[in-house]
């Protein structure tokens, strides 16, 4: 390896030269030397990598990224020294991770109309919401598990409550029909029934996000709405125990009990398009009059505005980095920092989408890893240290509405074209980093 820096040392002496050290968190097989030697100053990511790759004797090749100061290098090592206002006299200290490989298509589901809306269960189970006013329940192998009827207009927004593995799912769902239905699904019969119905909105309702709970406590969600408002509602034990017994059997449910909220939130001017828990008593909510608000649920107090100056149609909340991604009209994804102080509390935009920006959502274990998604058809997929994204995907044909991620590191997007589709990724297999 030593005779390899000797050789690249002097095949560079006729070429701009800066000093550099490597490190990386990989397992020790792909680490290199941390002694400093020269590079040519022209090389960039792919440059770096032939280096990495030349001095492991790595056949075949393996990919790598690069970052310097946590964030990612997407020119040259010169544009990079020349961007930071840095001496060619500077050694720079490179770390490197295994390249994010490209998503793999797996499947695709499709439905009657658009598909609204998706929350990932577990081991490729997803519930899905369609403009055909039915909510789906999938199973790993693509076939439709159960399906919820009730709602009288499209099902806009879906949120698992409870899942225990291959036995019982609970789900609400949000609907232009202005309300939220509570559904009690048994996967392996089939059997749905709603065992509660909220009432309380007076406008379409197109957002809801569950609260995580205790075991044994009731479960509780928020919803956003046209109506400008947040509701909190409490769902009490099931009104119905959904058979386990493969037999198709009549039993008799009881009507759905109907909820009243728990509390109205009201600050917001116009629609209320996102929602989402960041807390047992704060919660995050992002809407059409520009502003994204922070929410102290126990006193119906706003605790912090941020005003930006497009329309916000996606919230995702990070509870590692305690960041906030917004999807907004303007194409732009924005990175919000509450806990800033002083200066912009937006901590970085990412410009890709060619147009509105529908859905944003973390990687649930991974705190700088982001999918989007938006009516350009495409689907996003984002290492925040970049100013651009990983990976573009364009498996649908019209515009997308909804991508979430789950804990498997698959990526779920619904659109226009009623189309479910799911991609595998190998997200964690990079590590936390």
């Amino acid at each position: 390896r030593f005779a390899a820096l000797s050789r690249m040392e002097q095949d560079s002496d006729n070429v701009d030269t800066i000093e550099v050290r490597f490190f990386t968190s990989l397992e020790e097989k792909y680490r290199v030397t941390p002694a400093p030697f020269r590079v040519p100053v022209q090389l960039g990511r792919f440059g770096l990598s032939g280096v990495i790759n030349h001095l492991l004797s790595l056949d075949p090749p393996k990919p790598f990224d690069f970052l310097i100061d946590n964030e990612f290098i997407r020119t040259s090592l010169d544009q990079y020294l020349n961007d930071k206002a840095l001496s060619r006299e500077t050694t720079l200290t490179i770390e490197y991770v295994e390249a994010f490989a490209p998503p793999k298509h797996d499947k695709q589901y499709k439905h009657d109309d658009w598909v609204s809306c998706v929350d990932p269960v577990t081991d490729g189970v997803c519930v899905t919401g369609s403009y055909d006013k039915i909510v789906r329940v999938w199973g790993a192998d693509g076939a439709v598990k159960a399906t919820c009827v009730g709602h009288s207009k499209p099902v806009k927004a879906v949120a698992v409550l409870s899942a225990e593995t291959g036995e019982s799912v609970g789900i609400v769902s949000a609907s232009q029909d202005q309300t939220l239905r509570v559904w009690q699904v048994n996967p392996a019969t089939g059997a749905a029934h709603t065992t509660h119905i909220a009432k309380g909105h007076t406008g379409s309702v197109d957002a809801v996000s569950v609260r995580a709970s205790a075991s044994g406590s009731a479960p509780r969600f928020c919803s956003g709405s046209w109506d400008h408002s947040i509701k909190i509602w409490e769902a009490t034990a099931e009104a119905v125990e959904v058979s386990s017994s493969k037999k198709k059997r009549k039993v008799d449910t009881p009507e759905p009990k109907v909820l009243a909220p728990i509390s109205t939130l009201s600050g917001h001017t116009q629609c209320v398009s996102s929602v989402v828990w960041s807390g047992a008593s704060e919660l995050v909510s992002g809407s059409w009059d520009h502003s994204l608000r922070f929410w102290d649920v126990e006193t119906g107090n706003t605790t912090t505005v941020m005003n930006g100056a497009k329309v916000i149609y996606s919230v995702a909340y990070s509870p590692i980095s305690r960041t906030v991604a917004t999807g907004h009209a303007d194409r732009t994804i924005r990175i919000w920092d509450p806990r800033s102080h002083g200066g912009s509390l937006v901590a970085q935009s990412l410009t890709s989408h060619a147009n509105w920006v529908t859905g944003v959502a973390w990687h649930p274990t991974i705190d700088h890893l982001l999918v989007s998604c938006s009516h350009d058809k495409s689907v996003k997929l984002w290492d925040v240290r970049a100013k651009v994204p990983l990976h573009t995907v364009t498996e649908h044909t019209d515009k997308v509405l909804c991508a979430a991620w789950d804990r498997g590191d698959r990526v779920y997007s619904g659109g226009a074209d009623a189309k479910l589709n799911i991609w595998s990724t190998t997200a964690s297999q990079r590590g936390s980093r």
